[in-house]
């Protein structure tokens, strides 16, 4: 069964408020079993909008779906706790057969829920001369903002062909979902947006994103493993990203940091990511009280294959620990592949750990990285913090610098710093 939207009364205006319109049709849709929620061109308003099973959303070519700048035009979580984020544009729990496709777009009006303040105090009539890619500057968010497309607990879902764009949180959320692909996908989130990440893989498995093209304000793509959202412990695993293109003010790629759970068999490969903080990002510490991280994360079995790396800050940044001084950590990262790379980035790479095992079972095998001599990023023999250059920002002590980690095996790998002095490698034992 198709339900074109116009026919249920939603209006292609740009400014009348369709939510009701959407529920009629979708109301229609699921006492039929199913079918296809249709809009067809022209630029539609909306508040939270809940799928259903078996629910096919078309967006046709011109089609624009907004999100409305009104919080109160969305459903609130009441299973998630302030402050974390708990409004949603498009949403469902415990779904399966779910698809969204189409030449159409999705619009988070993410504007409209941030300050015209930037967090470090700037406004939009502050001079940003001098910045470069290792700056980072995000609008002050207000209290409450929603994520475009939350599924949980949801299975065989299929995103394809639409853009995403303006999130004004996060863009596409899967929590404990199950055989996801998302395909041919353009994310397009404003680079001063905060917590604007692409797409967010959160306690998941055999989750696909591929052929896609993201241009991010944060991570462009994210695992992570937070049980407590849940209520339940389930890992992050089967997944696969590849042959994509990667922007972000921060992390092109992301593994860790929210949550105790596995995050584990993962490949990322066929990857293009170009002009960001970092290229890939890979953390496992406890405790976080703010995100409710008591152990650190195990984090295995993850390759890395036919990537290209090209005016990036930190090309790697791995760390495995205690974020305060603690004797608890019971996370890990382990055997972790690299190959075929070629990168062009402006500071050290940094893998670290205060904890002896903590990291091991590291390969890199034909990488070629070139580390530029970019003027604000000062030579350094001890970075400051242990968890230097992620919390503090980026500096020069080498083309890559190992504290505590066993020298990884290297098979046919080039680096090469243009700044005087500056070793290849420099590594540091734990004492």
């Amino acid at each position: 069964m198709k339900a074109n939207v116009v026919d249920f009364g939603a209006v292609a205006d740009g400014k009348t408020l369709s939510t009701e319109a959407i529920a009629r049709a979708l109301a229609v849709l699921a006492e039929a079993g199913g079918g296809e929620l249709y809009f067809p061109a022209g630029e539609y308003l909306s508040g939270s909008i809940e799928l259903i099973d078996h629910l096919s959303v078309v967006l046709e070519k011109g089609a624009v779906l907004r999100a409305s700048p009104e919080i109160t035009d969305y459903y609130r979580d009441p299973e998630i706790e302030e402050p974390l984020l708990n409004h949603y544009f498009l949403y469902a729990r415990d779904r399966r057969d779910i698809t969204i496709s189409g030449p159409g777009v999705l619009d988070g009006n993410g504007a409209a829920f941030w300050q015209k303040e930037y967090l470090s105090g700037n406004t939009d009539e502050t001079p940003a001369s001098g910045r470069s890619i290792i700056d980072y500057d995000v609008y002050k968010p207000l209290p409450h903002r929603p994520v475009v497309l939350y599924l949980a607990g949801c299975s065989d879902i299929r995103i394809s062909g639409v853009t995403i764009r303006n999130a004004a949180a996060y863009t596409i959320w899967l929590v404990d979902c199950r055989c996801a692909c998302i395909d041919s996908v353009t994310i397009r989130n404003p680079r001063n947006g905060p917590n604007t990440d692409a797409i967010d893989i959160d306690c998941s498995q055999q989750v696909r994103v591929v052929n896609c093209d993201i241009d991010a304000g944060d991570d462009c793509i994210a695992l992570k493993s937070d049980p407590n959202r849940l209520g339940r412990f389930r890992p992050c695993e089967r997944i696969v990203v590849a042959n994509s293109i990667l922007s972000s003010s921060t992390c092109a790629v992301r593994i860790g940091y929210e949550g105790d759970a596995p995050i584990r068999d993962a490949v990322f490969g066929n990857l293009i990511i170009y002009d960001s903080r970092y290229g890939i990002d890979i953390l496992s510490i406890a405790p976080v009280c703010a995100m409710k991280i008591e152990r650190g994360t195990p984090i295995e079995n993850i390759r890395f294959e036919n990537i290209v790396m090209r005016n990036v800050g930190q090309a790697f940044f791995i760390w495995a620990g205690n974020e305060k001084p603690r004797t608890d950590y019971g996370g890990s990262i382990r055997n972790l592949s690299f190959a075929g790379m070629t990168i062009e980035s402006v500071a050290t790479s940094y893998i670290g750990t205060d904890i002896p095992g903590a990291i091991s079972d590291l390969r890199f095998t034909d990488i070629v990285m070139h580390v530029a001599d970019l003027p604000g990023v000062e030579p350094t023999e001890n970075p400051s913090g242990s968890i230097a250059g992620h919390w503090g920002g980026h500096w020069k002590s080498g083309g890559l610098r190992l504290r505590g980690v066993s020298m990884p095996e290297m098979t046919r790998v080039r680096i090469i710093c243009d700044q005087p002095g500056q070793e290849a490698i420099v590594s540091e034992m734990l004492e």
